[in-house]
């Protein structure tokens, strides 16, 4: 039985029918969906929760994924034409949706024995619920239950007596609030409630407090509060339960030292949710409580910090609560608008500041354009920079601070910015998220201390989430351990049964001991199994470059051009280069000058963008490869020599270095030999660094 009626599925079905009659329509969203059924925004938001156990939103978008999948199997349109088709006004978001969502990317959904079902592999994710719609106020009903909800409630107390705080470190989790409202229609508030109060305590200097994302993930959790505590790195745990009637808020909550399941505190709140002020001033109380009952002594600017208002106008208040409830239910452009009139009302609007640098980073930096994708990051570091001149200190603004220095590829600045995390509990999810800013980073060292601390501190029932399994194994192909590489590959396999993706793997792995025929080998086993997989066409293109069987080469130089011209209505710049040097071996030199002129021209602009991507891809690196291919001994020697700027090398590029065929015209030279010393001597520190941690951790013998 799974609890739904009859009623439940013609629901379903009528949202469906009317989602999938304006797919391609880019502008259809919840308010339009909401009006097509008569319902109100907010009605409609409670209903597809209860129903289907997502958002609104996010009902749209799977509908216009499934579709998605089901045109890249059944028809011949390329990734962004389908992208258009369902509704997507960015490909890069669509990739990135897609990708989420299946687990992997548009262009190899017609290559898969997939149905239009797919295997996503995100759907545990949770997204917050619209936008409340005013509610009839009845006084006196309300006046009851209020006086019921604020009777005292009944708790078990495992250890009477207050905890010996003073030998505990003080550390807490402020977990999800339950909601025992009737009509769930108002989650954004309760969800903006939790992450403000955790926002007041994260400026006391002597109180450590987990991040919003992390605690978030146990809000359907059955674990115990010692279990929590114990995941989580914490000593104490405030939870409890809001009730929300008419424009009414009941708060009750309870602060536990959870090593003993032991009560310190009970308090309960009314709050008027239409009110900022009173909302910000309810914050506040319960984060000056939690300070006096840990015995945590405020200096003045602490306590300045916990009372202060985040704007002294009302109307800028509202218009930011407005807008972080549309950032909830991820309509970006709304929430951006009402960020931008609050900023008007208030121009030292600190909050709203942090708020537009978060919609410009986090979200239209993923523009298809790479050049508005970059004018966005900086107008979102524009923000930032003005949310910092007015407090130095604000968290959500130096986290984005850091973020843009990592997607711009400033390493440097973002290593400057370190010492921010110094002061956070060092738990699962810590490292699971340094994990990611040191491959971004590409300090392969760091990232794979990351992973085995993640590993040794994660819940015994939580899977490995698969990128880290992609990116644990990059790392240890790239410091010349291939084996450790072939283990994680295998580890994917177990989790996704995706026998295709760990056929690639396992080639690349062959790739980087210079095993290219083994490499050749595995790719040609996948052409068994699927003549037309882009992968193992380009791979076994790649292969026979390296075997130097350029006849071979360009028999499946070809097919790849084909295939991807049927997938991409193009030639993807890095194949380009590849064919380049296929035709110039077989005598073909009007095509190879095309390709490798049109792939030099993608790669400058790439390369000038200078972003992360670019630096971690080394674009740079093909780019020399590009004019090395040409006769351009100059610019190839000038791009190679960007590898002297980078403090570690990949293996993979020494391989290059030494063995792909376009180097051959500037090998001899004195330059390129000493660009390639250079590039040894850094790759063998970073392999022996790795080496010493491996047998720490006792994973390889000394």
């Amino acid at each position: 039985m799974n609890g739904h009626s009859a009623s439940d599925g013609e629901f379903v079905k009528q949202l469906a029918e009317i989602t999938e009659a304006n797919l391609q329509n880019e502008q259809f969203g919840v308010s339009e969906l909401a009006r097509e059924m008569g319902m109100s925004r907010s009605n409609l938001h409670v209903k597809v929760k209860s129903v289907a156990k997502i958002s609104a939103s996010r009902f749209i978008r799977q509908l216009r994924l499934k579709k998605a999948l089901e045109l890249l199997i059944q028809s011949p349109l390329s990734a962004s034409e389908v992208a258009y088709k369902v509704g997507f006004g960015s490909v890069t978001y669509f990739n990135k949706c897609f990708h989420d969502y299946y687990g992997f990317p548009p262009g190899e959904a017609g290559k898969r024995n997939l149905t239009e079902s797919g295997s996503p592999n995100n759907l545990n994710q949770k997204e917050n619920p619209g936008l409340g719609k005013k509610r009839i106020r009845t006084n006196f009903i309300i006046s009851i239950l209020f006086v019921v909800i604020l009777i005292p409630v009944l708790f078990i107390v495992f250890n009477i007596g207050s905890a010996k705080q003073n030998n505990l470190e003080n550390t807490i989790a402020i977990m999800p609030l339950k909601d025992f409202s009737q009509v769930k229609d108002n989650l954004h508030i309760v969800y903006r409630l939790e992450d403000q109060i955790i926002n007041k305590l994260y400026g006391i200097e002597n109180l450590k407090v987990v991040p919003h994302s992390a605690v978030e993930l146990y809000r359907e959790s059955r674990k115990s509060n010692r279990e929590i505590a114990k995941e989580l790195f914490v000593s104490f745990i405030l939870q409890g339960n809001v009730t929300i009637i008419g424009n009414k808020m009941a708060i009750n909550l309870e602060l536990i030292e959870a090593e003993n399941e032991t009560l310190l505190g009970t308090y309960s709140y009314i709050m008027n949710i239409d009110d900022p002020e009173n909302i910000f001033n309810t914050q506040e109380r319960i984060a000056l409580r939690v300070a006096e009952e840990l015995k945590i002594p405020l200096t003045p600017a602490e306590k300045q910090q916990i009372v202060r208002l985040p704007s002294e106008n009302a109307a800028a208040l509202y218009k930011f609560n407005q807008a972080q409830a549309y950032i909830n239910i991820e309509e970006q452009l709304k929430a951006k608008e009402l960020l931008e009139e609050a900023i008007r009302l208030d121009s030292a609007f600190v909050d709203a500041f942090a708020g537009l640098g978060y919609i410009y980073i986090e979200f239209l930096s993923h523009a298809s354009n790479m050049y508005l994708a970059d004018s966005y990051l900086d107008s979102g570091l524009m923000m930032v920079e003005k949310a910092l001149s007015f407090n130095a200190k604000h968290q959500q603004a130096n986290n984005l601070k850091y973020k843009y220095f990592l997607e711009k590829g400033m390493s440097e600045e973002a290593r400057e910015m370190e010492p921010m995390f110094d002061g956070m509990i060092k738990n699962y999810q810590y490292y699971q998220t340094r994990f990611g800013h040191y491959h971004l980073l590409e300090n392969y060292y760091l990232t794979i201390d990351a992973f085995y601390k993640y590993r040794e501190l994660k819940p015994k029932d939580q899977l490995t989430p698969l990128y880290m399994l992609y990116n644990i194994r990059e790392c240890f192909g790239y410091t010349g351990f291939p084996d450790q590489a072939k283990k994680y590959v295998q580890e994917y396999l177990d989790q996704t049964k995706d026998s295709v993706r760990y056929i690639c793997y396992m080639a690349w792995e062959e790739h980087k001991t210079e095993n290219f025929q083994g490499a050749l080998n595995l790719m040609l086993k996948g052409l068994q199994l699927d003549s037309t997989f882009r992968s193992f066409l380009i791979g076994t293109t790649i292969y026979y470059v390296y075997l130097n069987d350029y006849g071979k080469a360009y028999e499946y130089s070809k097919k790849v051009e084909k295939l991807e011209k049927e997938l991409n209505g193009s030639v993807y710049p890095f194949t380009r280069q590849i064919l380049g040097c296929i035709y110039l071996k077989n005598g073909k030199q009007a095509e190879a000058e095309y390709h490798l002129k049109e792939a030099k021209k993608y790669y400058m602009e790439v390369v000038e963008m200078n972003t992360a991507l670019s630096r971690k891809t080394f674009d740079f690196f093909v780019l020399s490869g590009i004019y090395a291919a040409l006769g351009d001994k100059e610019n190839a020697l000038k791009y190679l020599e960007m590898l002297k700027e980078m403090e570690v090398i990949r293996g993979e590029y020494v391989l290059d270095l030494k063995n792909w065929p376009p180097f051959d015209n500037i090998r001899e030279y004195p330059e390129f030999k000493d660009i390639l010393k250079d590039a040894e001597a850094k790759y063998q520190r970073e392999h022996e660094r790795v080496k010493k941690l491996l047998i720490r951790e006792g994973i390889i013998e000394s």
